[in-house]
Formats: C-alpha cells, sequence, structure tokens
C-alpha cells in the first residue's frame, strides 16, 4: 500500500513513512491519551506525596484498579 500511495505522488515509500508519523504526532499531540497520562505521574515523581509503587502498579495509575486484576 505504501508503494503504491508513493508511486501514486511521485515520492519515495520513505517520505510517505515521515509524512504518516509527522501527521500521527501531530494528531496526538493535544490528546491526553495513556502515555500522555503515565508521562504526567512520572514527573509528579520529584513531589513528595507521588506514587512509590509507580512501577509495580502502572496498570492501575493508568486504567484504574479493576484492569490490573
Amino acid at each position: 500500500m505504501l508503494e503504491i500511495i508513493a508511486n501514486s505522488k511521485n515520492v519515495s515509500v520513505a517520505q510517505i513513512t515521515r509524512i504518516a508519523i509527522k501527521d500521527y504526532v501531530a494528531k496526538t499531540r493535544g490528546e491526553k491519551d495513556l502515555f500522555a497520562k503515565l508521562a504526567a505521574i512520572g514527573r509528579s515523581k520529584k513531589v513528595a506525596n507521588a506514587p512509590r509503587d509507580l512501577s509495580e502498579n502502572y496498570k492501575d495509575y493508568l486504567y484504574g484498579k479493576i484492569a490490573s486484576k
């Protein structure tokens, strides 16, 4: 599929891939996805009352307690 798109636009597959990645990052940049939530929790580790069990229970923090059971 990438080759077809690249040929139709007269560009390389690498260029199509770069454009797709750039578009995906731009689309998800403003969204509060799970990775952004995890990063926010990680940044909170600098705070004295941050969760000490984050590395063991990260699924609980991302998805809630039910998801890890």
